[in-house]
């Protein structure tokens, strides 16, 4: 085992062409396992992020903004843990529900963007009444 110092960093070095089969496939199943830990609780927090985009969008659903200011970044947010996660039809709901609050606080512009990103996300498999809402906001602004 060599030791090369360079400035304050300690390198460790070992000639790994020199160990022994059994030593190389404990270090070859230590670095698996320690990357799947890592998967894991990347996975983790991006459940968590889902569950609560996902109550934000439950909770939201059906109902009027009475502060389309305060509810804009939690929209911003849910939308981009929605794409993230794949899921574009709520991501075209949320776009949709912002391009509202954009047209409300009378940002016209944002509010047309947000509604044709919507278009762009909404699939065929979407619930055509994202594609009406959509195509209301569009209308509006």
């Amino acid at each position: 085992m060599q030791i090369l110092r360079t400035g304050h960093i300690n390198l460790i070095w070992t000639d790994f062409f020199s160990m022994n089969w059994r030593s190389k496939a404990g270090i070859a199943i230590l670095l698996i396992l320690s990357s799947l830990g890592g998967l894991a609780q990347s996975q983790a927090r991006t459940t968590s992020a889902k569950l609560w985009a996902d109550s934000v969008f439950n909770s939201l659903e059906n109902k009027a903004f009475p502060d389309a200011a305060a509810v804009k970044p939690v929209l911003d947010s849910s939308l981009h843990i929605f794409l993230q996660s794949g899921d574009t039809c709520r991501a075209a709901h949320m776009s949709s529900w912002l391009s509202h609050c954009f047209d409300v606080i009378g940002q016209t512009d944002s509010a047309i963007l947000c509604a044709q990103q919507g278009l762009r996300w909404f699939k065929p498999t979407c619930d055509s009444l994202v594609l009406m809402s959509i195509n209301v906001n569009l209308s509006n602004a």
